[in-house]
C-alpha cells in the first residue's frame, strides 16, 4: 500500500505513514502517534490561510497530494493556484495529471494512462484521441512552459500517443485474427452443412431403394407362395384322378416337380439376396443418420465459439 504524507503531532515533522496502520513513531522526535490524528494534522495545517498564500506555495501543496495519489485534492488546490496565477505552466500540468490520475511522467504512468483510456482503442486517429484527452490544461501548459520544461511535456505526450498507438495496432491485428478465426470457422460450418445435406440426399434415395427391394420381396413371396399352392392343387388333382396312388401320382408328377424346384429355389436365393442388400441399404441410412447428428453437434460448438 503506498504510504500517506502525514505530520506529527508532537514536533510538526513531515512523516510518511502507512494509512492502513493505526499508530507510529515519528523519525524525527521519536514520539508515538495516532496516524490519523497525524494525516489530519498535515491535511489542516495545508489548509490553514489559503487566501494568503502565494500560488508556488498551493502548487508545492497540490504536488504533495499528487504524489500522494490524492488527485481530487490536488486538482482542487491546483485550481486555486491558477485563480493566482493563471498562466502558470506547473499548475496547468498538474491538473492534465490529475485528470489522467497519474502521479508523474514514467513509462508505468503512461501504459496506466492508455490502460484506462486507449483499451478498447477508439475509433478515431490515435493522435486526435490523445489531443482530446490533453485539452484544455495541457495545452496551456505547453503554451505558457519554457522551452525545457515545454519539451518534457511535449516527450509525455508523445510517449501516451506511441504506447496509444501500439495498443490500437494490436487491438488491429486481434480484430483481424477474431475475424480471420470466425471466417475459418464458419466455412467449416458451410462446409459441414453441405456433408449434411448430401448426407439426407443420399439417405432419401437409399430410402427410394429400400422401399424398392420391399416391394420386390412382396412379389417374390407371393410368386413363390403361388408356385406352391399350383403344385399342392396339382398334386391333389392328379392324386384323385390317379383313383389316391400316391406312387402314380409321384411320377406323373416329376417333370413339374423338378422344374418347380428350380424356379422355387432360384425365388429363394433372389429374396435372401434382396434381404441381405435391404439390410446393406438400412446399415447406410443409420451410419449416415448418425455423421449428420456428430456434425451437427460440431456445428453448434463452432457457433458458440463465434458467438
Amino acid at each position: 500500500m503506498p504510504l500517506t504524507a502525514a505530520r506529527c503531532t508532537q514536533c510538526n515533522g513531515d512523516v510518511k505513514v502507512d494509512p492502513a496502520q493505526e499508530a507510529a513513531v515519528c523519525t524525527h522526535c521519536g514520539t508515538p502517534f495516532i496516524i490519523e490524528k497525524a494525516i489530519n494534522n498535515y491535511n489542516t495545517t495545508l489548509n490553514i490561510n489559503d487566501s494568503g498564500v502565494t500560488a508556488d506555495t498551493l502548487i508545492a501543496r497540490a504536488d504533495l497530494f499528487l504524489q500522494n495519489g490524492d488527485f481530487a485534492k490536488a486538482d482542487e488546490t491546483y485550481e486555486k493556484a491558477l485563480e493566482r496565477a493563471p498562466h502558470d505552466h506547473s499548475a496547468h500540468w498538474g491538473k492534465f495529471l490529475c485528470k489522467l490520475n497519474v502521479s508523474n511522467t514514467s513509462d508505468k504512468a503512461a501504459e496506466a494512462v492508455v490502460e484506462r483510456y486507449f483499451n478498447p482503442s477508439p475509433s478515431i486517429q490515435t493522435e486526435e484521441a490523445v489531443g482530446n484527452l490533453c485539452r484544455p490544461h495541457y495545452d496551456n501548459a505547453v503554451r505558457f512552459a519554457p522551452a525545457d520544461f515545454k519539451a518534457k511535456y511535449v516527450a509525455f505526450r508523445d510517449k501516451l500517443i506511441s504506447f496509444a498507438q501500439t495498443v490500437k495496432e494490436y487491438d488491429i491485428k486481434c480484430k483481424e485474427a477474431i475475424s480471420n478465426k470466425i471466417k475459418s470457422l464458419q466455412n467449416r460450418i458451410s462446409s459441414m452443412n453441405l456433408e449434411i445435406e448430401n448426407n439426407d440426399k443420399e439417405i432419401k434415395n437409399l430410402q427410394h431403394n429400400r422401399t424398392r427391394e420391399n416391394k420386390k420381396e412382396k412379389i417374390i413371396f407371393f410368386v413363390v407362395f403361388s408356385v406352391l399352392s399350383v403344385i399342392g392343387i396339382f398334386f391333389f388333382y392328379s392324386l384323385i384322378n390317379n383313383f389316391g396312388n400316391f406312387v402314380i401320382t409321384c411320377l406323373s408328377m416329376t417333370p413339374f416337380g423338378i422344374l418347380s424346384f428350380f424356379i422355387v429355389g432360384g425365388l429363394v436365393i433372389l429374396l435372401v439376396g434382396i434381404k441381405q442388400k435391404r439390410n446393406l441399404l438400412y446399415g447406410r441410412i443409420e451410419f449416415l443418420r448418425a455423421e449428420s447428428q456428430k456434425l451437427k453437434a460440431k456445428i453448434q460448438k463452432l457457433e458458440l465459439k463465434i458467438n
